[in-house]
């Protein structure tokens, strides 16, 4: 069975972009560039993209057949993320819970992408 790089390439930026936005996210509550109202905003935006990708389990939304290296590692990124997103809409990024929340959800992501790293050196950067 041959891989197509391509694919594994576009996974690997798929799953670097999900949790660059976590750390941008985690980075403006520390730093308090954003407004509490922009940090909600954003995290609910997070939740519902998680959400919404859990239901299709492709990088583009669409309803065709993943391939095998989009179900291995995106899709099971979705799935653990959206899982472990039980951070509520109304929860403060005050609260430490909310910095403990996404960092959770954002472990799952990583910890994808690594696995994806690990069984494709080539592709990375």
């Amino acid at each position: 069975m041959t891989t197509d790089f391509s694919e594994v390439e576009r996974v690997l930026h798929a799953l670097e972009l999900l949790s660059s936005r976590f750390e941008k996210l985690m980075k403006s509550q520390r730093s308090g560039v954003a407004s509490l109202e922009a940090l909600v905003n954003e995290t609910t935006e997070l939740k519902a993209h998680i959400k919404d990708g859990r239901k299709r389990s492709t990088i583009d939304g669409a309803k065709l057949p993943r391939s095998n290296i989009e179900q291995r590692y995106y899709s099971k990124a979705i799935q653990d993320a959206s899982s472990n997103f039980t951070l509520r809409a109304d929860v403060s990024p005050n609260n430490p819970k909310w910095s403990a929340g996404l960092f959770a959800v954002r472990s799952e992501v990583d910890y994808q992408l690594n696995r994806l790293k690990k069984d494709y050196p080539l592709c990375k950067e």
